[in-house]
């Protein structure tokens, strides 16, 4: 490497390195998935068997802490679940609508598999 070459090299790395673990803007908000942060989540309507009866999830700050709160949610009711689909449904078929629909199809340990459906209209990003 020459001599007149090795600033702009020592430059470029730095440049790569500071771009690499540059802080987060202050006006990002964080999303965490702390027990704290997830103890401010709630639910709402109904067992999940139909759009109309969607479970609401209130209080998540982002989809993230949404799609944990869903497997909260599962952990209590569904123990020992797999998810095999899942989709985000916004005015599903047939039905005009403002709200935004998270469906999971799961699979019990009995092998029988039913679809939940959450309700993530209130979350942020959604």
């Amino acid at each position: 490497m020459t001599r007149s070459a090795l600033p702009y090299t020592t430059l470029a790395i730095l440049f790569s390195l500071g771009c690499a673990v540059a802080p987060r803007p202050v006006s990002e908000p964080t999303c965490e998935t702390t027990t704290e942060a997830m103890n401010l989540v709630t639910y709402a309507g109904g067992a999940g068997d139909s759009y109309e009866d969607a479970i609401v999830i209130r209080g998540a700050r982002c989809m993230r802490q949404a799609v944990e709160a869903e497997r909260l949610w599962l952990d209590k009711y569904y123990p020992g679940y797999t998810v095999i689909g899942g989709a985000r449904d916004v005015d599903p078929v047939g039905r005009a609508s403002a709200r935004v629909f998270s469906t999971l199809r799961v699979a019990l340990p009995d092998g029988t598999a039913v679809i939940i459906i959450f309700d993530v209209s209130e979350v942020q990003g959604a």
